[in-house]
């Protein structure tokens, strides 16, 4: 079956056909192509040239048998349009049949473009290899290999013979024009006289105003289905490509699809190991962040509690020894009072490990037992009871953990407000304050801003939580305008 390209004049006439799935050969033809059996083909001339059965000898054109097709349903038999005229008239020399015998060995030319494939690292250097070898195989002028983008938008990525860059490459949308519907169709098309209208592809072609080109175009077949690229070969000199051309230039394209489709594999495979790698950095660096804090938890509080505690009753003993009683008793007492203060370190360091309330009532019920244990600040909370991930709620109960206590020792706030909100399939996690705020350089976010801003402004533990879940951190601050925090947490909503 031949669909006709209606939308270019002359849809009628040779080469102005795409090539069907049911096409035994894909060759353009009414009929499909089938092998020849022997003597059938080549043992007459006329003038010299190999023509078809059915305008064979001197009958004038009648056919031999009732059962030969119509010479003129064949491609290679039909008479050649004049190129130069841009009329109908039909020129009285009949058309040579090219490739009728192959003048390349098409094992020799597979073998060749496989080794060419597998070996090359680089895959735009290969394209360009492979467009150079189809096209002195299949006898042409040259090739132009179109890429697919993940747009589905189709680009020429390699071109052979190699010309000048241009400024803006050759662009298509898929399923637009010849090389388009091949794409999206993944089926081969033969065009015998082409006349391009894009100035830009002309100019790739290196045709003159008005001339005319034939060309062939295979798509590169992915072995997961689709079209991963569309080999065009042309030839200035008008030719019908038979159908043992096509069949070598679709198996070379479908070796060129399972190559564009290993090198996007290796590619995503790459971007895996470099999350991965991220992903390994960050949990790493989150522990040490998590260490170091419950490290300044526990010398700021605990260990500076106990060391008073060990003075005032030192001081008990000299105390007692030296009969000062009433003195001794006041050591004893405020010793008592600095150990009921190193107990309440010590559960603070240890509700800051692990939060029970979290754990049995959920991240809201979380964050309203950490706003009454915060001293000096009156924080208030804002939150949707949700139904979240374990792991997300973690993360987002240290992150607003850490920004409150970032407001208790930095922002010095009167209040500070804790939300938490559902926006569509992402939550939304915001800690402001009215502190003094600081000369945050525009608004600092995970994503522009390094490690540095994010340890000058006490930050890193946060940015690196978010970045586990594949989030994101804002903080904007203007001097004396409080500060706010906002954690984005997305797709974890069903």
């Amino acid at each position: 079956m031949c669909r006709r390209d209606r939308h270019r004049p002359h849809a009628g006439w040779s080469g102005r056909g795409f090539c069907g799935t049911s096409s035994e050969r894909r060759v353009l033809a009414w009929r499909p192509a089938r092998p020849d059996t022997a003597r059938e083909r080549g043992a007459g001339t006329a003038g010299g040239w190999h023509v078809q059965q059915g305008n064979r000898g001197t009958s004038g054109g009648q056919r031999r048998h009732r059962q030969d097709p119509p010479a003129w349903r064949i491609p290679q038999a039909r008479r050649q349009r004049s190129r130069g005229s841009g009329g109908n008239c039909i020129a009285r020399r009949p058309v040579p049949l090219t490739g009728e015998v192959p003048l390349f060995d098409e094992r020799t030319l597979l073998s060749t473009a496989s080794r060419l494939l597998a070996r090359e690292p680089s895959l735009p250097v290969a394209l360009a290899d492979t467009a150079r070898l189809l096209t002195e195989a299949l006898s042409g002028d040259g090739c132009l290999v179109y890429g697919i983008e993940a747009n589905g938008e189709l680009v020429v990525s390699a071109t052979f013979p190699v010309r000048p860059p241009p400024k803006e490459p050759l662009r298509m949308p898929s399923g637009f024009g010849v090389t388009g519907r091949v794409a999206a169709d993944g089926i081969p098309a033969v065009l015998v006289d082409d006349n391009p209208r894009n100035a830009l592809h002309r100019e790739l072609l290196g045709l003159e105003p008005g001339q005319l080109v034939s060309r062939l175009c295979v798509p590169a077949r992915s072995p997961q289905g689709g079209c991963a690229a569309v080999l065009a070969v042309h030839s200035l000199a008008r030719r019908e490509f038979t159908s043992g051309e096509i069949d070598a230039a679709q198996r070379v394209a479908d070796l060129v699809g399972l190559r564009v489709q290993l090198a996007r594999a290796s590619s995503a495979l790459g971007d895996f190991e470099d999350r991965w790698e991220s992903l390994v950095a960050a949990t790493v660096t989150a522990q040490e962040g998590e260490r170091r804090r419950v490290a300044g938890d526990l010398h700021d509080g605990v260990t500076q509690a106990l060391a008073s505690l060990t003075f005032h009753l030192s001081a008990a003993e000299v105390a007692l020894t030296e009969r000062d009683y009433d003195y001794g008793i006041d050591q004893v007492r405020a010793a008592r009072a600095t150990a009921d203060l190193a107990f309440a370190e010590a559960r603070n360091a240890i509700s800051g490990l692990h939060s029970p309330v979290l754990e049995d009532l959920g991240l809201a019920a979380g964050l309203v037992s950490m706003a009454r244990a915060v001293p000096n600040v009156q924080v208030e909370v804002d939150a949707q009871d949700l139904d979240l991930p374990v792991y997300v709620e973690a993360a987002l109960f240290r992150i607003a953990q850490e920004a409150v206590q970032n407001v208790v020792k930095h922002a010095d706030a009167v209040r500070a407000l804790v939300s938490l909100v559902k926006r569509g399939r992402s939550i939304v996690l915001r800690v402001s304050d009215d502190g003094r705020g600081f000369d945050a350089p525009g608004r600092v976010s995970s994503a522009l801003r390094g490690r540095d801003a994010a340890s000058q402004y006490g930050l890193m533990g946060m940015y690196e939580r978010v970045q586990l879940l594949g989030g994101h951190l804002s903080v904007t601050s203007d001097r004396g305008e409080g500060t706010t925090v906002e954690a984005v947490i997305p797709e974890v909503m069903n």
